[in-house]
């Protein structure tokens, strides 16, 4: 009896501890997945966005300037719509037309039959299915007439349309056309982005830059919290505040990287040259934020050793144990003209 009550005792211990692990790890699941999903969104938002403000539609190959392939494009479609338009109109006419011309013929026939069954012109004036076929067919007379009139127009119109439409295709060559297709597919794309990122779509370069960098070192700080969530071995993860604030440390992280690449510390741009107006490399940035944030702890060092020499007094030598220090703070403190000059070997 008495080992029965401790063996349920130990069966309730144990299925309350593995009811708070999974409390625990759903806890854990619902933040991490969050952070994912804001470093996710605003990262593929701040780079794409870069990335298409990025594209240049003065290279399209085409003589004419873009504000006037467009009012081309636009006249061509709307000679379109009017010949599509006119040849619906035209057709639905000839339809009634057809109609009217097959209840005329009944009627005919009709008049035929009454004519056999009344030879007597007398009689037959005077019968009142006979008098109500003439008014139908006199009805339709005017009828036929009317829609041939209609037909006529509607003729007129279509041929208008076609000549208007033809007009404007002569106006516009292959290649136009083939620019015009790159324009309405860059408008396509623009009004896609700006439904999908509004808020972002009209930010500076600037500021996209950084709202990737912070985002980028958001995303690579929650994989690093991610393995540490998964292993379960380090002593973090007993910490459920430690799973909230290190993404945000890796974002700290990332920034202070982003103000160190922007200071000249180290220099990585798009454009070539040691001119002053060139961008840093959107991709070098997300990968170096990535990093940052991944390896917080690591870049936190690596700036430490750099301040320590920046504030370092001029007459203090270092000692040995600051020798290896010294050499990755000198390689981080690569100048813009050795990179301009194509030297890039300097590692981050």
């Amino acid at each position: 009896m008495v080992d029965t009550i401790d063996n349920l005792g130990r069966l309730a211990l144990k299925t309350a501890m593995q009811s708070g692990l999974l409390l625990k790890g759903g806890f854990f699941f619902i933040v991490l997945a969050g952070w994912y999903v804001i470093a996710a969104y605003l990262a593929v938002a701040s780079l794409g966005i870069q990335q298409f403000n990025a594209r240049d539609l003065s290279v399209i190959t085409s003589e004419k300037s873009i504000p006037g392939l467009l009012e081309l494009a636009d006249d061509k479609e709307q000679g379109e719509i009017d010949a599509r338009q006119a040849k619906i109109r035209y057709k639905q006419i000839a339809q009634k037309l057809n109609g009217a011309k097959i209840r005329e013929a009944d009627i005919s026939a009709k008049l035929q039959k009454l004519q056999q069954k009344y030879p007597n012109d007398e009689i037959r004036n005077k019968a009142i299915e006979w008098q109500d076929a003439e008014k139908s067919a006199s009805a339709l007379d005017v009828e036929i007439i009317s829609w041939e009139s209609h037909r006529d127009v509607a003729k007129n119109e279509l041929k208008e349309a076609q000549d208007g439409l033809n007009t404007a295709r002569e106006k516009l060559t292959d290649q136009d056309l083939v620019a015009i297709e790159k324009i309405k597919r860059w408008q396509g794309q623009k009004s896609t982005i700006e439904d999908w990122a509004p808020f972002l779509f009209n930010m500076p370069r600037e500021f996209l830059t950084l709202i990737l960098t912070l985002s980028m070192g958001i995303f690579g700080s929650t994989i690093h919290v991610s393995r540490v969530f998964i292993s379960s071995t380090a002593p973090e993860t007993e910490n459920r505040i430690w799973y909230v604030f290190r993404p945000m440390l890796g974002a700290f992280m990332a920034f202070a990287v982003y103000i160190f690449f922007k200071s000249g510390g180290l220099m990585y741009s798009s454009a070539g040259g040691n001119g002053s107006d060139t961008h840093l490399n959107p991709f070098v940035i997300a990968f170096v934020a990535l990093i940052s944030g991944l390896f917080s702890e690591h870049a936190y060092v690596r700036l430490d050793n750099a301040a320590q020499k920046l504030f370092r007094p001029s007459g203090n030598i270092p000692s040995d144990g600051e020798d290896d220090d010294s050499r990755g703070d000198e390689q981080l403190h690569a100048s813009p003209q050795d990179l301009s000059a194509g030297n890039k070997s300097t590692a981050l």
